[in-house]
């Protein structure tokens, strides 16, 4: 079989599993605010510029201040104006948006799990090598 048959079957299997039942669980939490909590919260830095936000995760600055508000409204996330320069803000996890990641990070893990128990250990471990390989910088 051709590289490129080999691709869209891949396409077709992750079309299927992303209009799956459960495959809403897993696209909440790479998506809006679940992924703008989780980036915080495994960032190096204590405190973050809603600029460099948008940058990692690929998003405008005006969806990221959209969906900043929105966690702020909730309490997941503090805004603060920086102590030499007050025109920066920066955007730091709250211990309730800690927690709230922390849950869906449980929900994803055991979904996952139940998935994982389907397979023999030398399939667990060929599978996450060619994990790594295909998601892997290119060089």
């Amino acid at each position: 079989m051709s590289v490129s048959k080999y691709t869209e079957e891949f396409f077709d299997t992750l079309r299927i599993a992303y209009y799956g039942d459960e495959a809403g669980m897993l696209s909440e939490y790479l998506r809006g605010e679940c992924r703008l909590l989780l980036y915080l919260n495994i960032s190096e830095e204590q405190s973050v510029q809603p600029g460099k936000i948008a940058d990692k995760l690929g998003i405008s600055t005006a969806r990221v201040a959209s969906i900043l508000k929105a966690l702020e409204s909730k309490g997941m996330i503090e805004r603060r104006c920086g102590t030499a320069d007050k025109r920066k803000v920066f955007v730091t996890i709250t211990e309730k948006g800690i927690r709230y990641i922390d849950e869906k990070r449980g929900n994803i893990t055991g979904f996952f799990d139940k998935r994982f128990e389907a397979l023999s250990e030398q399939e667990r471990e060929e599978f996450i090598d060619i994990v790594k390989k295909l998601t892997a910088p290119e060089k």
